[in-house]
């Protein structure tokens, strides 16, 4: 009697364990019903994030590819910011010079980056053109107070006269030295030059014959009468 109830007990609990076996393997079963073929809810969920993301990317692409492309195309017209230490660009040179810049394909930014080469040509050029007017204007100077110091007429012995006649003419129109034209004569040298030399001071020979203090204010010059006849002459008043 014993015996047999523990052999009941005994298959009892196999039956038991098989059962729980039996609804473990099925659970498991069910939880992995979904396949990559089959679309499942979790696969399916995932595959649509999936080609979300590459329709972002490949949109993505298209945009930054069509940006290149428009870069690098080759425009209508050119809009060109002007270089550092330039206001604008001169519109007839940029007409000019178009022609050359489609016909080397060139981009908007390609020709932008041109820009500083061409700022810096042109402030060398513009440097070398101001040095040569500076070297010229010296020697220019030069060559016109040796020109004077060996005319015949107001230079050499003459000299000293010829200056003294020049600066008569210029006091009598009140023209004072390092002043106005005085001044400007300096700066450029045409001072120096024999003709306007020999000039001035004939204009001061001819104020010579009448009185005349240096540096005073400009004497009244004579009437005709007066330069014809003498002074006993004159009326009387």
């Amino acid at each position: 009697m014993t015996i047999e109830n523990q052999n009941t007990n005994e298959t009892g609990t196999a039956e038991t364990q098989t059962t729980e076996t039996s609804q473990a393997e099925t659970t498991d079963i069910k939880a992995d019903e979904s396949t990559v073929l089959g679309g499942g809810t979790e696969t399916a969920g995932e595959t649509d994030k999936a080609n979300e993301t590459q329709a972002e990317e490949a949109k993505t692409e298209e945009t930054a590819e069509a940006k290149v492309e428009e870069a690098s195309a080759v425009p209508e017209k050119y809009e060109l910011t002007p270089p550092d230490g330039f206001e604008s660009i001169d519109s007839d040179i940029l007409a000019e010079a178009e022609p050359t810049l489609k016909e080397l394909n060139l981009s908007n930014d390609q020709a932008q980056k041109l820009m500083p080469l061409a700022g810096q040509l042109v402030k060398k050029t513009l440097e070398r053109a101001e040095a040569a007017i500076t070297e010229r204007a010296v020697t220019n100077r030069r060559e016109w107070a040796e020109a004077f110091e060996n005319d015949p007429e107001i230079g050499g012995v003459n000299k000293a006269r010829t200056i003294a006649l020049a600066a008569k003419a210029f006091d009598h129109y009140g023209i004072k030295a390092g002043e106005g034209v005085r001044a400007l004569l300096d700066e450029s040298g045409l001072g120096n030059h024999p003709d306007l030399i020999r000039f001035v001071a004939r204009v001061g020979g001819d104020l010579e014959e009448g009185s005349f203090d240096r540096g005073d204010a400009a004497t009244t010059p004579k009437a005709p009468e007066q330069k014809m006849y003498g002074p006993e002459f004159q009326p009387k008043g």
